[in-house]
């Protein structure tokens, strides 16, 4: 009634384990509530990320990441790294 159409949806997880994303509960919400959905915290792996195109069709549009970024949870993050510290080392023997 107040005219917003997204919410930003944060699931509440202290456990260590990190389940999977529920996709079928949140394209249930999605649908019926007509809402705009980020997905704002529960996608824990590239698995579930992979998935997020497949729930653009019920308005499941957008995903924050984290701390999952952060902590390299991604399998392309690690390359990324190799590749950055080769990158900083040539930069090292460039200097000497």
């Amino acid at each position: 009634n107040l005219g917003g159409n997204r919410i930003a949806y944060n699931t509440l997880n202290n456990s260590q384990e990190k389940p999977p994303f529920d996709f079928n509960y949140m394209i249930k919400f999605a649908m019926d509530s007509g809402l705009k959905i980020t997905i704002s915290d529960g996608i824990y792996n590239s698995k579930d990320l992979l998935e997020c195109p497949n729930v653009l069709k019920y308005g499941i549009d957008s995903v924050i990441l984290g701390e999952e970024l952060h902590n390299n949870s991604f399998p392309c993050q690690k390359i990324w790294r190799i590749i950055e510290a080769e990158v900083e080392q040539d930069k090292a023997f460039d200097y000497l």
